[in-house]
């Protein structure tokens, strides 16, 4: 392999973005100064800290750094530049929803190791029946389904495949015609891609977005001031009936508005499907052991904190409050498929540490980055600045505009950022707004987490647009009509389901200010 020299023009892109970056950070820092701080604040701190902040935010946009690397700077820069203690950043790559990260993503790559997500999707394809609009149904809710437990990203490249084999036999076999089999195919492939975005909404592992409203500093601090938890069981009874819903929705804009999909049948239109099927074969001991070591803890999951009547096992087993987290949950069970014996010569036990640690580091770190810079804003005074700006804005509008007004920000900046990031640095800044508008923060801070997971239209907002983009069966122009219909859509149907059944489920009043909070 031939190294290119210094200054080459590999190298000139990444010194471009850098520059760029660098140059938002100064712009950044002079503009923190007309912002209006508290008495007592460290103003010098607050203005170097917003600048570190933009800096690493920009270096993930335009890929100036790895996302990894990218994301360590605030362990370095944070404290060269008197803005923390080091010992305080790095708390933040500690952070308790890490390890439920780490746990779930080892379970999840078990499921992936024995291919028991494949025979999951093709039996959901296969039920949903063989018509050209249920098959995109089809794909849609299996992309979605499998997408609340793993990662949205592999969700879309195990489902890619089967949706570009299945395309290109109806485009070969001509059975739908020219224009309504490229309907047909771009449908299959943008319900895959918007199914995976959709689907992780529903639990709280579903998406990293979720893991960010968790944080420590986020959620966290409000449980600290006496904020009912927010369990496991909880988050799906408030969101996972809007996944659905929003399944539908998605289903029905490709089908019958967007793409209009044909709705005749045709017996060759699933062959593709059941013969991928019958590949598979029976059911085998090890995919069975996933699947039970899988159920049992999502169970744990569920049932560790109240239900109903039921108090959860936690405090069954008279543990205090706050002692057992669906990370410590995560890691257990992650550690139990080392040892579970798969029934496999070659492959002996569920998990081994080689497969294991073939987790997305980069993701991991862009999670503890996003956490380190959450927390500063706060630390250091700039939130509540930031907030004495936003907060008469929130208080002089009716409730449910500006329940509007930020979701659809965040979906609009998701399109263009990372939105691990974007929730990240939202999440102190909308607590802050909510202290000063005297408002629930919950109510600002969940509508905006979930709107984060959405961003339809380019195929960098994320990963499974991209992964669907890759195949050059969907021209970019396709994505965006579609997506910015999308987009709208899920805004819509977010804030309608936020005020009549997610805020009811998880305890929040868009009238009445909590006593934990005043």
């Amino acid at each position: 392999m031939t190294a290119h020299p210094a200054g080459s023009d590999a190298a000139k892109p990444r010194a471009r973005g850098l520059l760029v970056a660098l140059g938002l950070a100064v712009v950044a820092h002079f503009a923190a100064g007309r912002l209006v701080f508290e008495a007592g604040v460290d103003v010098g701190a607050a203005r170097r800290g917003l600048a570190v902040t933009v800096f690493v935010a920009t270096c993930w946009l335009n890929a100036a750094l790895p996302i990894g690397a990218a994301s360590l700077l605030p362990l370095a820069l944070f404290p060269l530049l008197g803005v923390q203690p080091m010992a305080s950043v790095a708390r933040s790559y500690s952070d308790p929803i890490l390890w439920m990260f780490l746990g779930g993503f080892v379970l999840a790559r078990a499921i992936e190791r024995f291919g028991l997500h494949r025979r999951l999707a093709l039996h959901v394809l296969v039920g949903v029946g063989l018509k050209p609009r249920r098959i995109v149904l089809g794909f849609l809710f299996a992309a979605l389904l499998i997408s609340m437990w793993i990662s949205n990203t592999a969700t879309a490249l195990m489902l890619m495949p089967i949706g570009v084999a299945l395309v290109d036999k109806i485009e070969r076999q001509g059975v739908l015609g020219e224009v309504d089999a490229r309907r047909f195919g771009v449908a299959v492939l943008l319900g895959i891609a918007y199914g995976c975005s959709v689907g992780g909404l529903g639990s709280p592992i579903g998406t990293p977005t979720n893991l960010v409203f968790f944080a420590r500093d986020n959620f966290g601090a409000l449980q600290r001031m006496g904020a009912p938890d927010v369990s496991f069981a909880r988050w799906m009874l408030a969101f996972a009936p809007m996944t659905l819903v929003l399944g539908l929705v998605v289903a029905w804009l490709l089908n019958r508005v967007l793409l209009r999909v044909p709705g005749v049948a045709d017996p060759h239109v699933g062959d593709q499907l059941r013969v991928e099927l019958r590949g598979l074969g029976r059911m085998r001991p090890a995919e069975r052991r996933v699947l039970m070591l899988f159920s049992a803890t999502v169970a744990l999951w569920v049932l560790r904190g109240p239900l109903g009547p039921w108090p959860g096992w936690a405090s069954l087993l008279g543990l205090p409050k706050g002692f057992v987290q669906d990370g410590a949950v995560a890691v257990l069970m992650a550690c139990v498929a080392f040892v579970v014996p798969s029934g496999e010569r070659e492959r002996p036990t569920l998990m081994d540490w080689p497969t294991a640690v073939q987790i997305p580091w980069d993701m991991y770190f862009l999670l503890a980055g996003g956490f380190a810079l959450a927390q500063t804003p706060d630390a250091t005074g700039l939130s509540r600045a930031l907030a004495s700006s936003l907060g008469p804005s929130v208080q002089t509008l009716p409730m449910v505009a500006s329940l509007a007004v930020i979701v659809v920000a965040m979906t609009l900046l998701s399109e263009v950022a990372t939105n691990v990031a974007i929730a990240s640095l939202m999440m102190p800044v909308l607590l802050a707004t909510a202290r000063v508008a005297h408002v629930d923060p919950r109510a600002l801070m969940v509508p905006a987490t979930v709107a984060a997971s959405f961003g339809f239209a380019l195929p960098i907002a994320t990963p499974p647009n991209a992964v669907v983009f890759a195949t050059g069966k969907i021209q970019l122009r396709d994505m965006l009509r579609a997506g910015v219909v999308v987009d709208l859509a899920c805004c819509v149907v977010l804030v309608v389901f936020c005020v009549v059944w997610a805020f009811p489920v998880l305890g929040i009043s868009l009238r009445e200010v909590p006593a934990w909070w005043k």
